[in-house]
C-alpha cells in the first residue's frame, strides 16, 4: 500500500513524473492507507490507518477522520468498550451470559453469568448473582448476591441485595425490596415498599404499595391494599379493593372499592363491587354481591349472598340473609333470610328465620319469628302431617289442669270469609272457613295472654294460631264426655 504526500504531479522529467502518477494511483486504489494521515486530505476521503488498524473517513469539515471499521472487519468500538460514556458488551469481568448496554452497568467485580443489564446503573453493585434481568436506569442496582431477579423500570427492585426470583415491571417497583424472595410487582410504585415480605403478587399502580415485611398477599387492581403493612394471606382483586387494610389477615376481597375501609378486620371474604366497603374491625364476614353487607362497619359472622343483601347491617352480628336485598334494612342480631326481599320488613328484630320470595315477619322488630312464604302462599307442605316441639315434663313447672274447655269453645265463632287483603296478594278473592282474629281476641280476654291463639306482635295485622285451640278442644270434648256418661249413668 502507498500513500501520497500531496495529489499534485510536479513538473519535471518523464521519469520523476511517472514517479508522481504512480504513487497517486496507487495511493487511491489502496484507499491511502498508511500508519499517519496524509498531509494532503479532502473532506469525505477514506483513510486505511494501519497503525490503528481502523478504516476511517474524513469528516466534511475535513478536520477530522471518524473510525468506521477495523480493517479485519470488526466494529469500531473494542468488545467490552464504553462509547461516550456507555458500557457495551458484557460488562466487567466478561463473565459468561451476560449482556450490558447502559453507563456503568453490570461493572463490579463481577462473577455472575447469564444477567442482562440495560441502564445506567442497572445491576452496578452485582457481583455473584446471576440470571438477573434489569432493564431501566437504576434497576437491581443495588443488587450483589439475588439471583433469578427481573427488573423493568426505573429503580424497579432498586435497592435489591440478597433477594431471588423477583419480578418487578414498573417505574419504582419494588423500590424498598431488600431480602423478600419470590415476589411479583407489575405497575409504578407497587409493592416498593416491601423489604422483606415474601411470597406476594401486586398488579396495579401502588398496589402493595405500603407492604413491608408481609408474606403471601395478592393485590390486583389500583391501590389494592395499597396500605397494608404486615397484614399477611389477603387476596384483593379490583381497584381500591382493601387499600385501607394494615395488619388483618386472611381477607379476600374481589370488586371494585370491596372491604376498601377494613384496617384490622380479619378472614373477611368478600365478592362484588361495594361489597363490605364499610367494614373496619368486623371478623369474619362473607360478602357476595354488589352492595352486600355494605354498611357493616364492626359486625361479626354475618353472611350476604346477593345485592344489597344486609346491606344496612352496621355492628349486628350471626345474620344470615340469600337473596337480592334480603335483610336488607336489618340492624338486629341472629336474623336469618332466604329469598329475594326476604326479610326487608325487619330492622332491630332479632333471631328470626324468614324464607320465601318477600317473605317477612309480623313487625320490623318482631323477635323470634319463623316466617315460611309471603302472603300469596296457599299451602305449606311436608310428608308429616304435623310439627314436633319441646314438651318435656323436665323443662316446665307448676304444672296444673286445665279448666279451659267449653267455655272458650262456646266463645268462638267459625266464619266463611272472602280475602280481601290490604296488600297485593294471590289469596285475594278466595274463600274459605276459619275465625277473626278480633273475635277469637275479644272470646279470651286476658286468657290470650296464655293461650297465645291470638298474635299480636304487629297490631297492623293480627294473627290466629288456631293450633292453640287443640288443648281447649281437648278439655272440651273431656267435660262433654263426662256429661255423657253422667247422662248414661242416670
Amino acid at each position: 500500500m502507498a500513500q501520497a504526500s500531496d495529489y499534485t504531479i510536479d513538473n519535471s522529467t518523464g521519469a520523476n513524473v511517472r514517479a508522481d502518477i504512480n504513487t497517486v494511483l496507487q495511493a487511491i486504489a489502496t484507499n491511502n492507507s498508511g500508519s499517519s494521515a496524509p498531509s494532503t486530505t479532502f473532506a469525505s476521503g477514506f483513510f486505511a490507518n494501519t497503525s490503528t488498524s481502523m478504516m476511517q473517513l474524513r469528516n466534511t469539515a475535513n478536520n477530522d477522520f471518524l473510525n468506521l471499521f477495523t480493517l479485519a472487519g470488526g466494529p469500531a468500538f473494542p468488545v467490552d468498550g464504553t462509547i461516550n460514556s456507555v458500557n457495551i458488551g458484557k460488562g466487567a469481568n466478561s463473565a459468561s451470559g451476560n449482556t450490558v448496554l447502559g453507563e456503568s452497568a453490570l461493572d463490579a467485580a463481577v462473577t455472575g453469568t447469564n444477567c442482562t443489564a440495560i441502564g445506567k446503573a442497572a445491576l452496578t453493585a452485582n457481583t455473584s448473582g446471576s440470571s438477573n434481568t434489569s432493564i431501566g436506569a437504576f434497576s437491581l442496582d443495588a443488587n450483589t448476591e439475588g439471583d433469578n431477579n427481573t427488573a423493568l423500570g426505573k429503580s424497579a427492585l432498586g435497592k435489591n441485595t440478597t433477594a431471588n426470583n423477583n419480578t418487578a415491571i414498573g417505574s419504582n417497583c419494588m423500590l424498598s425490596n431488600e431480602t423478600g424472595d419470590a415476589n411479583t410487582a407489575v405497575g409504578t410504585n407497587s409493592l416498593d415498599a416491601n423489604t422483606t415480605g415474601a411470597n406476594n403478587v401486586a398488579l396495579g399502580t401502588s398496589a402493595l404499595g405500603k407492604n413491608t415485611t408481609a408474606d403471601d398477599n395478592t393485590g390486583i387492581g389500583r391501590t389494592a391494599l395499597g396500605v397494608n403493612e404486615t397484614g399477611a394471606q389477603n387476596t384483593a382483586v379490583g381497584a381500591n379493593s382493601l387499600d385501607a387494610n394494615t395488619t388483618a389477615d386472611n381477607n379476600t376481597a374481589v370488586g371494585y372499592n370491596s372491604l376498601s375501609a377494613n384496617t384490622t378486620g380479619a378472614s373477611n371474604n368478600c365478592l362484588g363491587s361495594a361489597a363490605l366497603d364499610a367494614n373496619l374491625t368486623g371478623n369474619f364476614n362473607q360478602a357476595v354481591g354488589a352492595g352486600a353487607l355494605g354498611a357493616n362497619t364492626d359486625g361479626n359472622n354475618n353472611t350476604a349472598v346477593g345485592h344489597a343483601a344486609l346491606a344496612s347491617n352496621v355492628s349486628a352480628n350471626n345474620n344470615t340473609a340469600v337473596g337480592h336485598q334480603a335483610l336488607n334494612n336489618a340492624t338486629g342480631t341472629q336474623n336469618t333470610a332466604l329469598g329475594s326481599t326476604a326479610g326487608d320488613l325487619t330492622t332491630t328484630g332479632t333471631n328470626n328465620t324468614t324464607i320465601g320470595f318477600g317473605a317477612d315477619p309480623s313487625a320490623n322488630n318482631a323477635t323470634n319469628e319463623v316466617t315460611l312464604g309471603n302472603s300469596s302462599i296457599t299451602a305449606i307442605r311436608c310428608q308429616v302431617q304435623s310439627i314436633s316441639a319441646l314438651s318435656d315434663e323436665r323443662d316446665k313447672t307448676d304444672i296444673v289442669d286445665s279448666e279451659d274447655g267449653l267455655d272458650i269453645i262456646n266463645k268462638l265463632r267459625p266464619r266463611k270469609f272472602t280475602w280481601a287483603m290490604r296488600e297485593p296478594s294471590d289469596n285475594n278473592g278466595k274463600t274459605e272457613l276459619g275465625f277473626i282474629a278480633q273475635e277469637i281476641d275479644a272470646a279470651l280476654g286476658d286468657k290470650n295472654d296464655y293461650i297465645g291463639a291470638v298474635y299480636k306482635s304487629n297490631p297492623d295485622k293480627l294473627e290466629a294460631s288456631y293450633g292453640k285451640f287443640v288443648p281447649i278442644l281437648v278439655k272440651a270434648v273431656q267435660e262433654l264426655s263426662a256429661k255423657v256418661t253422667a247422662l248414661e249413668a242416670g
